[in-house]
């Protein structure tokens, strides 16, 4: 049985992870935007995956995956395409011009990410709201088309992002630059699971989130975790159980949890292995792409790519 073809169509980068996992299952094929110093796909997957980049502009990416899309009648059997913007749009009518299904695939509540540059002005790109009134009307068109703590303690702050010099001049701001080990982001299957178990704490102080990977991943690596109490980590870091969890923008909540989940060391082993069963159950490989491919209503023969015991691994063993 021949793998069922797949177009997944990504605006605004994509997880490695999340490409290989579906190239195991499909024929895949990638249409991006692309991202003017940045990169399409966090990093190169080390499988073969065709892969189009398009216009950086998101309305000329757009117009490039209605093109793309109406070309490939036939030639493609699903298409998931990120996020609900424009790209999802174009992708949704395309879909439905040519018969394909298409599914929207969420990780971010985007109004509310740009509601945080109205909320914290000043610090990024401006807030413009007739920009805010695009992003709703997109998501709804979509929807229908289918402070620090300081007692004494020895910290250092471990990040590793794409915007790490950003974070590096805040922290100097705040005369915490000496205390910063940052840098780039590091390749997910090399590196940075040492990171999380050389850590004692993981904390994901989000604003806005959505389903919140790092905290999943710490967990899994046997690393306590304090995050907020927002998006979807509402759902993975419960209080007392997963976990340690703080309102949103409340500083001294969240040198208090730091404070406790560093303190109690046997509550922080308790709570942390509460959360890493938490995650093998629902997270792991193996059964987050079957859901996704139950999703999808696809039968997908996989030639040897996982394998076929009956077991389920978590990630960090």
């Amino acid at each position: 049985m021949m793998p069922q073809r797949l177009c997944f169509i990504v605006e605004s980068g994509a997880d490695v992870r999340l490409v290989e996992g579906l190239a195991e299952r499909f024929e895949l094929e990638v249409l991006a935007r692309r991202i003017p110093g940045g990169v399409e796909i966090s990093w190169p997957p080390s499988v073969n995956v065709a892969v189009t980049v398009g216009p950086a502009s998101r309305l000329g990416f757009a117009r490039m995956v209605f093109r793309e899309l109406r070309k490939r009648r036939g030639r493609v059997d699903f298409v998931i395409v990120q996020g609900y913007g424009a790209a999802a749009l174009a992708a949704n009518v395309a879909g439905r011009l040519i018969g394909v299904p298409t599914f929207m695939l969420v990780c971010s509540p985007v109004e509310k990410y740009y509601l945080c540059r109205r909320a914290h002005a000043g610090e990024g790109r401006p807030f413009r709201r007739r920009e805010l009134f695009a992003l709703d009307v997109l998501a709804r068109v979509n929807a229908l088309a289918g402070q620090m703590l300081d007692e004494g303690r020895d910290l250092w702050l471990l990040h590793r992002s794409g915007g790490y010099r950003e974070f590096l001049k805040d922290a100097a701001r705040y005369g915490l630059g000496e205390r910063v080990i940052a840098t780039d982001a590091v390749h997910p299957h090399r590196g940075l699971a040492d990171d999380y178990r050389a850590s004692d704490l993981c904390v994901q102080a989000s604003r806005e989130e959505g389903l919140g990977f790092s905290p999943l991943e710490a967990l899994a690596c046997g690393v306590p975790v304090v995050a907020a109490r927002v998006g979807g980590l509402r759902e993975t870091i419960i209080d007392g159980e997963t976990g340690w969890s703080y309102p949103v923008g409340d500083a001294s909540a969240l040198a208090r949890c730091i404070e406790e989940s560093l303190g109690d060391t046997e509550e922080a082993a308790r709570r942390t292995a509460n959360g890493r069963a938490m995650v093998c159950e629902r997270y792991e490989r193996r059964v987050v792409f079957e859901k996704l491919l139950e999703a999808l209503g696809a039968r997908v023969q996989v030639d040897g790519a996982l394998p076929d015991d009956g077991q389920r691994v978590c990630a960090a063993d």
